[in-house]
């Protein structure tokens, strides 16, 4: 039952978040911050660049593989940030649009393989 309603609070703050005004407005997604917090928070497991020139020894999938899953989308990218599998470290952003510029960021690389 706690796991429903953890799922139910994830799911209202993900659409808070990626439909807000802000976030509707054309352009709103920082891609370069987007770049940044990646690189800062996610390129020890992950690679985060669209080239995959430097693959991670872990064997963790790469942004560019993570983009192109079936049926991904910004809101199951938001929901494994926000609430992610064991092996992955809980990660906090400073900002609510931090989330949706490391989303975007990710997004841009869909269709690049």
């Amino acid at each position: 039952m706690l796991q429903r309603s953890n799922q139910w609070r994830a799911t209202v703050f993900i659409a808070a978040v990626l439909t807000s005004p802000v976030a509707a407005q054309e352009g709103s997604i920082d891609y370069a911050k987007g770049t940044l917090i990646a690189e800062r928070a996610c390129s020890l497991c992950h690679d985060v660049t669209i080239d995959e020139s430097d693959p991670p020894e872990n064997k963790v999938p790469s942004f560019v593989k993570i983009a192109n899953e079936p049926h991904q989308s910004s809101e199951r990218l938001a929901e494994t940030i926000l609430f992610p599998h064991r092996d992955m470290p809980q990660f906090s952003f400073d900002t609510p649009t931090d989330l949706r510029d490391v989303i975007g960021y990710i997004m841009s690389m869909r269709g690049e393989k």
